[in-house]
């Protein structure tokens, strides 16, 4: 006769247990069709439906003002100018950003002109392939 000890006998029905609990087998239709019941007769959650008597009583209007209010005095606290400037495509490409400094590895002072901007950054390409493996 097949000994098995009690410990072997409580591992497999923990096993056997757990798997009747995660896969009951139930019809999950009733379950979708109760939400989807609820959502069909659950209170809207967004504005749209409110969005025009919003506007016409001057929500948005006095959130816009509330808002550049902030801005203003944010701008003020850091002692920057209260209206920025309009930045078009023309204020940069209308200028020419090719550098006239010639320099060479003889250059007197190379150092100094290489490491005085700590502002770059070096680093590695960041396109590595293989981009396709063909058969």
């Amino acid at each position: 006769m097949v000994y098995f000890s009690k410990t072997f006998i409580a591992a497999v029905a923990a096993i056997l247990a757990t798997q009747v609990v995660a896969h009951p087998g139930h019809d999950i239709s009733q379950e979708v069709a109760e939400r989807n019941a609820f959502l069909k007769n659950s209170a809207r959650r967004d504005l749209s439906h409110c969005a025009s008597s919003l506007r016409k009583r001057g929500v948005q209007d006095a959130s816009i003002k509330r808002r550049e209010e902030a801005i203003a005095k944010a701008r003020a606290e850091r002692g920057l100018p209260l209206k920025r400037g309009e930045i078009v495509a023309r204020d940069a490409t209308d200028e020419s950003h090719l550098s006239t400094l010639d320099v060479s590895p003889t250059t007197s002072g190379v150092d100094d002109i290489i490491f005085s901007n700590s502002s770059c950054l070096l680093s590695p390409e960041g396109e590595e392939g293989p981009f396709c493996t063909l058969p």
